[in-house]
């Protein structure tokens, strides 16, 4: 009798502050000042506490070697440059992305309070992560954020057979009164492009009508679809995303498009764009009275009779608001793939893994 394979390792549920603790720590042992760290590792934890899992702490490893190559700037010197007494532009000076669109919308928020709105581009910048967390910073302030980005083409625009423009990610934050905060965070394909190489990794198929192969061809093969190109969501995922595109690239002095590099070096960024938008609420009315409007949206949303009963209608957000309060119990789970690149990290860079 031949023995039975070997169970595969269970996940791991490890609290999010020693995940944060040991993302701040790594970071910095790849180079990164001790604030910019903490915030690093703050967006990637709170990305996976709210269930976005591919944007979480599953970007750290790839991050880390980007740092330590030089690709990606571990000491920028980020300047701003005030267009107007409602916006500025951002030079990251190729840092992090994730610590670049803090600082956008952090300034943003300045920008907001003095003006009522602030809006600041961002140039020269990477990868930023997952959105909702910078759209997030708004509400604490009774405002409404919203963000996106640009990046390497990864993406075919509609009727198109190649790869000719990033999946374009746009991220908003509405604050309400009683219920969790309406956000929303996505981008413009079919699927984000980390799941399909996910797939491609553990050799699994991807559902027709996520993505082409090099050819152009519709393809369920993860492997051939990571060297092919996304699908948009049609024609008005398409025409969002070129939305984006313009926003985030074209009117912040970034590269946009094919233009947007896949890496940084030689002396060259990877220019990616964002955009960051914060509007002050009280600009326009009393923020209490805002919120519970919003809450009556809502609720109204809520209380659409669904088409099937065991899946009643839900409001963007509700979901990784819950996600947040089951996971800050119960831990964030780590599969057992990823907890052991955790680990060898951890080996590698001289600093105590999580557990």
């Amino acid at each position: 009798m031949s023995p039975s394979p070997p169970h595969p390792a269970p996940e791991r549920r490890i609290a999010a502050d020693r995940l944060q603790a040991f993302c701040q720590a790594a970071l910095q042992r790849a180079g990164m000042a001790a604030p910019d760290a903490s915030v690093a590792a703050e967006v990637l934890v709170t990305a996976s506490l709210r269930g976005i899992d591919t944007h979480g702490i599953a970007l750290l490893p790839g991050y880390i070697d980007r740092l330590r190559r030089g690709e990606v700037n571990a000491r920028p010197r980020m300047t701003l440059s005030q267009g107007s007494p409602s916006t500025a532009v951002l030079d990251a000076d190729n840092g992090l992305g994730v610590v670049a669109a803090c600082r956008a919308m952090g300034h943003a928020i300045e920008l907001a309070r003095r003006e009522g709105l602030g809006w600041v581009g961002v140039r020269r910048s990477t990868h930023f992560g997952a959105g909702a967390y910078y759209a997030m910073m708004a509400l604490e302030h009774d405002m409404v954020g919203l963000v996106g980005s640009n990046g390497p083409p990864v993406m075919a625009p509609h009727g198109g057979a190649r790869r000719a423009m990033h999946n374009l990610p746009l991220a908003a934050a509405i604050p309400t009164f009683e219920e969790p905060p309406i956000v929303m965070d996505f981008a413009m394909s079919v699927v984000a492009f980390r799941r399909v190489v996910q797939a491609a990794r553990e050799g699994r198929p991807i559902p027709l009508g996520w993505a082409l192969d090099a050819e152009g061809r519709p393809t369920t093969d993860a492997a051939a679809a990571s060297q092919g190109a996304l699908l948009p969501l049609g024609h008005k995922g398409y025409a969002l995303g070129i939305l984006v595109d313009v926003l985030a690239g074209v009117l912040s002095g970034a590269a946009f498009g094919a233009d947007v590099r896949e890496k940084s070096g030689t002396g060259a960024p990877q220019d990616t764009g964002h955009f960051a938008l914060a509007i002050r609420v009280d600009a326009f009315m009393e923020p209490a009275a805002f919120k519970r409007r919003t809450d009556a949206l809502v609720r109204h949303l809520r209380s659409t009779p669904p088409q099937d009963p065991a899946a009643p209608v839900r409001v963007p957000g509700e979901r990784g608001a819950a996600t947040a309060a089951r996971r800050r119990r119960e831990g964030i789970p780590v599969p057992s793939g990823l907890y052991e690149r955790l680990r060898a990290l951890a080996a590698e860079l001289g600093v105590v893994a999580p557990a």
